[in-house]
């Protein structure tokens, strides 16, 4: 594994904390004092915090969230975890990290323009990276099968 590379992607998904700073204060005058953060299966608003809140709110989830997946990925490099499922379990951060950009973007969206929130690809990308998690680390831990030849010639 190149450890290099797997390191500088780990630290790098950090960079999105300053990009949504970044993204905030280029619409930060245009926002409504009121934004939009709760949204019904339809797409439209059911809850309201102000921009600062949204903003806030929105760092400090990113901010837990990548704790998480730092912690993840450095129990895993020091208990000497397969290569494979490190890089996993990174593409799988890297997805998670890419939803919830979006989502945050689909939040602005609304507020400024009045675009309809669907989050429906973003909540199956999730859970979806799970699964794929999952059946890579069944198939890894899986016994090698049975060779009916081998066997037959023993008896």
């Amino acid at each position: 594994m190149n450890r290099r590379l797997h390191s500088a992607l780990t630290v790098s998904m950090w960079l999105a904390c300053p990009a949504i700073v970044v993204r905030y204060r280029q619409v930060w005058d245009q926002l409504p004092e009121r934004v939009a953060t709760k949204f019904n299966s339809a797409g439209h608003a059911t809850g309201w915090m102000t921009r600062q809140q949204s903003l806030n709110f929105n760092l400090e989830l990113i901010a837990i969230m990548l704790a998480v997946f730092a912690i993840v990925l450095l129990v895993l490099r020091v208990r000497n975890a397969p290569s494979w499922l490190q890089w996993a379990l990174l593409a799988a951060f890297w997805a998670q990290l890419g939803v919830m950009l979006f989502i945050f973007e689909s939040v602005l969206d609304y507020s400024l323009y009045g675009k309809p929130v669907y989050t429906g690809p973003a909540i199956f990308a999730g859970p979806g990276a799970i699964v794929l998690l999952v059946l890579l680390f069944a198939r890894q831990r899986r016994a090698p099968g049975l060779n009916l030849r081998e066997t037959a010639a023993r008896s």
